[in-house]
């Protein structure tokens, strides 16, 4: 589509997700009855409604995810 000053219009610009990757790693066992692994990805993710936020966790090794508040 041409714009009135004669440019293209392609939509909307791509925008970086910058949550993406985000996560850290650290030191965390694994609660997974399986797996002995200790070590996790960790992000923080603010809890709807409240004023603090709930850590969420995924294990490297085997994937497993759990989360503490």
């Amino acid at each position: 589509m041409m714009t009135q000053d004669g440019q293209r219009d392609n939509g909307a610009p791509a925008v970086a997700d910058t949550t993406q990757g985000s996560a850290e790693m650290m030191n965390e066992p694994c609660p997974a009855e399986d797996c002995d692994s200790n070590r996790a990805n960790h992000e923080m993710m603010p809890k709807p409604g409240g004023s603090y936020e709930v850590r969420l966790f995924t294990c490297v090794e085997c994937g497993h995810r759990w989360r503490e508040s």
